[in-house]
C-alpha cells in the first residue's frame, strides 16, 4: 500500500503559495523586485523566442480574451484608475525614449491607422454593394433602356441643344429658356480684369509673370555625343506647326562640335506632348522650365526658332539663372497689337483647317502636301527682289490620313488658330527694367518679314550682351534652308575662340 504524503497538497498548497509569494514582495528591497522583473521578462522573451507561430497566436488571444473578461467586470472607477495608469506609463516611455524610438513607434501608429481605416472602407464598400445588389434586384428585377435619341435638336428661341425625346405635349422645348422668356445676358468682363490680362503696366506684367500655370508633359529627343563634357545641355525649340525631327540635320552636329547633350523638346499641343485647351507663350515658357525640372536640368542653353523663340525669350527673361545662353533664329523681341504677319497667320491656318477638311479621300498625301504648302508659301517671309531665283522652303505639314481616308492634324489647330486671334497671347511679358546678362544671339533672316535687325537697340537694352548675324539668301528658317550655315554661326557662338571643337 503506498504511503500518503504528508502536508497540504491541491487548492490548498496553491493558496498558500501564493500567500508567500505575496509576503516576499511586501518585504522585498527595490533592488530585489527589479531584479526578479528583469528574471521575469527574460523568461518570458526566452519562451516567446521559442514558441511555435501557432503557439503564438494561442497566447494572444489567450490573453487578448483575458484582458477582455477583466475589463467587462472591473467598475467604472477602476477602469478610470487603469486608464490613467497607461497613460502615466506612456509618457514616462515617451520621456525616455530616443527620436529613433519616437519614430518607430509614430511609423508603426500610422501603419495600424492605415490598415483599420482600409479595413473599415472594404467593408463598409462590401456591405453597401451587396445592399445595392440585393434591393435593385428585388425592386428592378428587369432594367430596360430608356433613349431619348440623339442630342441634336435646337431651340428656336436660345439655341440650347435638346435630345430628340424631350418635347413637350405641344411638341416644342422649353426648359431652357422657357419659351424666350428667360435671355442671358452676354458677358462683360470688368475693365479691371481686362487691364491685369492685357500686359499694359507693371501690375498687368506682374500678374501675367506670376499667374499660377498648369505645365504639360513635353516630348522630347535626346541626342548624346561620344564625346560629352561636365557641361549645361542644349535644348532645342520648335516654332509653329513644327516638330522636333526639324532640327534632325543639325542638332547632332551642334552637340559633337560643342561637346554637349542635345534635348529637341516638341511644344504643347505640338505631335506626341500633351495637349491642351490653353496655348500661350508663357504657357509654353511653363512647360519648358517643368521640363527643365523633370530631367534636373539646373541650366541650359536654348536654341530657338520662331514660335520657340519667343517661348525661349520668356523662359530666359523670367528665369534667368536657368540660362546659360540663348540663340534666337528669325523672331524679335516685341510684336506689335496690329502686327500684319501675326494676324494674318490666323486667317492662314483658318483656311488650311478648311482646305484640308474639304479634300477628298481620293487625293493622296504628297498632293495633300503640296496643295496646303502652297498657302504658307510667303506667311513668315517676304517676296525677294526680281533678282531672286530662290522660294521658301516650306516644310512638311503635321497632318496625315487615316485608315477612313480622312486627313487630320497632328497639331491642335483650333488652339492654335485661336492663340494667333488673341495677340496677348503671343507676347512676352517683362518689365522695364528686365535684363538678361547672360550671352545672346539672335540670328535674322535676309527676306524675313520679321525684320530682327530694326528691334537691335530695344533687344541690348534687355539683353545687353547680345549678337546679330543676318543669314543672307534665308527667308525664315536657316536651320532649314542653310543648316551648315548654321552649324557654323551656332558652333563658333558657343565655342569659346581658345577652345577647339570637337570634330
Amino acid at each position: 500500500m503506498p504511503k500518503r504524503k504528508r502536508g497540504i497538497t491541491g487548492d490548498a498548497a496553491s493558496r498558500r503559495g501564493a500567500i508567500r509569494k505575496r509576503e516576499r514582495r511586501v518585504v522585498e528591497t527595490e533592488e530585489e523586485r527589479s531584479r526578479r522583473l528583469s528574471t521575469i521578462a527574460q523568461r518570458g522573451q526566452d519562451r516567446r523566442a521559442e514558441e511555435t507561430e501557432e503557439q503564438r497566436n494561442s497566447r494572444l488571444s489567450d490573453m487578448a480574451q483575458r484582458g477582455q473578461e477583466r475589463r467587462a467586470e472591473e467598475t467604472e472607477e477602476q477602469r478610470n484608475s487603469r486608464l490613467v495608469i497607461m497613460a502615466q506609463r506612456g509618457q514616462e516611455r515617451r520621456a525616455e525614449g530616443t527620436n529613433e524610438q519616437r519614430n518607430s513607434r509614430l511609423s508603426a501608429m500610422l501603419q495600424h491607422a492605415r490598415e483599420r481605416r482600409l479595413n473599415v472602407i472594404e467593408g463598409q464598400n462590401h456591405h453597401q454593394i451587396q445592399t445595392f445588389y440585393a434591393v435593385r434586384n428585388v425592386l428592378y428585377p428587369i432594367v430596360e433602356e430608356h433613349n431619348c435619341g440623339e442630342m441634336d435638336n435646337l431651340c428656336l428661341k436660345c439655341g440650347g441643344l435638346y435630345f430628340r425625346d424631350e418635347k413637350n405635349t405641344r411638341g416644342i422645348y422649353t426648359h431652357c429658356c422657357h419659351n424666350g422668356n428667360i435671355i442671358e445676358q452676354a458677358s462683360v468682363y470688368p475693365v479691371e480684369m481686362k487691364g491685369l490680362m492685357d500686359g499694359s503696366d507693371e501690375l498687368s506684367v506682374h500678374f501675367k509673370n506670376n499667374i499660377r500655370l498648369t505645365p504639360v508633359n513635353l516630348f522630347s529627343i535626346c541626342y548624346e555625343p561620344k564625346h560629352t563634357e561636365n557641361k549645361p545641355p542644349i535644348i532645342f525649340i520648335h516654332g509653329i506647326l513644327s516638330s522636333p525631327y526639324c532640327w534632325n540635320k543639325v542638332k547632332s552636329k551642334i552637340c559633337d562640335k560643342t561637346g554637349r547633350k542635345g534635348y529637341a523638346v516638341c511644344l504643347r499641343n505640338h505631335g506626341s506632348s500633351d495637349w491642351s485647351d490653353e496655348m500661350s507663350v508663357i504657357h509654353m515658357a511653363a512647360d519648358v522650365k517643368n521640363f527643365m525640372l523633370k530631367e534636373d536640368i539646373s541650366k541650359a542653353i536654348l536654341i530657338a526658332h520662331s514660335l520657340g523663340g519667343r517661348v525661349a525669350l520668356a523662359v530666359t527673361l523670367q528665369n534667368p539663372e536657368m540660362i546659360e545662353k540663348i540663340i534666337i533664329e528669325d523672331m524679335k523681341l516685341t510684336v506689335d497689337d496690329n502686327e500684319r504677319e501675326i494676324t494674318g497667320f490666323k486667317s492662314i491656318l483658318e483656311l488650311a483647317a478648311s482646305s484640308l477638311k474639304e479634300l477628298p479621300s481620293s487625293v493622296s498625301e504628297n498632293v495633300a502636301q503640296k496643295k496646303i504648302q502652297h498657302l504658307f508659301t510667303f506667311a513668315w517671309s517676304k517676296k525677294p527682289n526680281e533678282k531672286a531665283f530662290s522660294r521658301p522652303m516650306t516644310p512638311h505639314l503635321p497632318f496625315y490620313k487615316n485608315k477612313s481616308g480622312k486627313f487630320e492634324w497632328e497639331i491642335n489647330i483650333d488652339v492654335a488658330t485661336k492663340m494667333f486671334g488673341i495677340m496677348q497671347d503671343f507676347k512676352i511679358p517683362f518689365r522695364e527694367d528686365t535684363v538678361y546678362l547672360g550671352e545672346a544671339l539672335f540670328i535674322a533672316a535676309e527676306y524675313s518679314a520679321f525684320e530682327v535687325l530694326k528691334q537691335k537697340e530695344l533687344i541690348q537694352k534687355h539683353l545687353p550682351n547680345s549678337q546679330f548675324v543676318c543669314a543672307k539668301g534665308v527667308y525664315h528658317s536657316c536651320h532649314l534652308e542653310k543648316p551648315e550655315e548654321l552649324v557654323e554661326i551656332v558652333t563658333k557662338f558657343l565655342v569659346p575662340k581658345n577652345v577647339q571643337a570637337f570634330s
